[in-house]
């Protein structure tokens, strides 16, 4: 297959992808037919079965591009040589702007764990233990390097990883804030949460700077609320 054929198969692909992703969140998985989504794309199902064979297989693909890519970019960033303070801030940024920029295709894959068939719920399953030891094995790297305060390593990174999700729910592109300053501003907030109190980054100024920066995401919040 020529390059160009080839991406243009794949941009049709991610089409695809996007408005099934839509209907999954509006009707749920078992709500959604094949001919729901070729409706959508006002195509045939012929047409549609030239990209997907399947909703199974459209649902694979989307734990591909969501929990897949996350672990394999938090590798990526695990693999260079840099600081566990900096690690941290990078893994911790890069996760929250894919999900910011990715939001309806990662809540879908969310929602959607219990009807993945086996071998792509052994995919999901392994994608997000690379995830968390990601994080896990930064932590506990800047713990033994005096960066880090001591403690469970494991609940530290549960509570960033929760934090990178839930902006998925409560985040709005049309507010003051753009996907960078959010996603900056939690990756502070990330490193605050672990840095060890006489550590420099955990001085006076940085923690008013990261108050200012959470009453900032706190009105998003309330705005999210005020909407539901």
């Amino acid at each position: 297959m020529r390059n160009g054929t080839r991406e243009k198969r794949e941009l049709q692909r991610k089409t695809v992808l996007d408005a099934a992703a839509k209907l999954f969140s509006e009707r749920g998985f078992g709500g959604t037919s094949l001919g729901d989504i070729a409706k959508a794309l006002n195509i045939s199902r012929p047409a549609l079965y030239y990209y997907f064979s399947s909703k199974d297989e459209i649902l694979s693909s989307l734990v591909d591009r969501v929990s897949v890519y996350s672990m394999k970019m938090i590798h990526e960033i695990m693999s260079k040589d840099l600081d566990p303070v900096t690690k941290l801030h990078d893994i911790s940024y890069n996760q929250l702007i894919f999900i910011l920029r990715n939001q309806l295709a990662y809540k879908v894959v969310v929602k959607t764990e219990e009807d993945l068939i086996a071998e792509t719920k052994r995919m999901n399953g392994i994608a997000k233990r690379g995830v968390f030891e990601g994080f896990r094995s930064v932590i506990e790297a800047g713990q033994a390097s005096g960066h880090f305060r001591q403690g469970d390593s494991a609940v530290m990174a549960l509570g960033i990883i929760g934090m990178c999700s839930w902006c998925a729910w409560w985040y709005r592109g049309d507010g003051r804030s753009s996907e960078h300053d959010v996603a900056e501003q939690l990756s502070q907030m990330a490193l605050m949460s672990v840095l060890k109190s006489d550590h420099p980054g955990n001085m006076k100024s940085e923690i008013d700077s990261a108050v200012n920066n959470l009453e900032e995401v706190l009105g998003q919040l309330r705005s999210f609320q005020r909407q539901c």
